[in-house]
């Protein structure tokens, strides 16, 4: 069984080795955060046999419920097998960051009431901001006073949940762009 482990381990690294040998390639690990020790081992073998070959390891990952990174993220998997290493920490927006992602979508400056309702709603994540603000787009919710944009209602009442927002802006779709969106799913 060690045998047939460890082959199998060398097997997929040599695929990977050899296709890079053809073509650069790159492969993307999602959800590194999930992954299992001997995912872990396989990952670590190729990243020592793919120093001299066009091959990018880019692995993305929650941080642990305790704060820490994943294994895989840590400068110590890069140290352990020499290889250049880029990290790219995402994190919640600043208040200004919100800001300044809102006034660029919406062309125009944007009332400090408006700010504290995006940045309650978003929770300063960018994804959730850039959905609110189309939502609020697509519904006529926006309005341009004084060449500075507000919420038509102040007092809008919003699902907690980015879901019911996504599933309004879903519903707007046609029918045949609605099915490409649950296939995709």
């Amino acid at each position: 069984a060690k045998g047939r482990y460890q082959n199998t381990i060398t097997a997929i690294v040599n695929l990977f080795i050899a296709e890079s040998i053809c073509n650069p390639i790159i492969v993307e690990l999602e959800d590194a955060h999930w992954t299992d020790e001997d995912s872990s081992e396989l990952l670590k073998e190729l990243a020592k046999k793919s120093v001299n070959h066009p091959l990018l390891l880019m692995i993305t990952s929650r941080y642990n419920d305790d704060g820490s990174m994943s294994f895989l993220l840590d400068d110590s998997f890069a140290k352990l097998n020499a290889l250049p290493f880029l990290q790219i920490q995402l994190k919640a927006l600043s208040e200004s960051a919100v800001q300044s992602f809102a006034e660029t979508i919406l062309g125009g400056k944007i009332k400090s009431e408006f700010l504290k309702l995006l940045i309650r709603t978003s929770n300063n994540n960018p994804f959730y901001l850039e959905q609110i603000l189309e939502y609020f787009s697509e519904s006529n919710l926006l309005q341009l006073k004084n060449d500075t944009w507000t919420i038509v209602d102040e007092n809008i009442k919003l699902s907690n949940s980015i879901n019911a927002i996504l599933t309004a802006r879903i519903d707007r779709l046609s029918a045949l762009v609605k099915e490409t969106v649950k296939a995709a799913a």
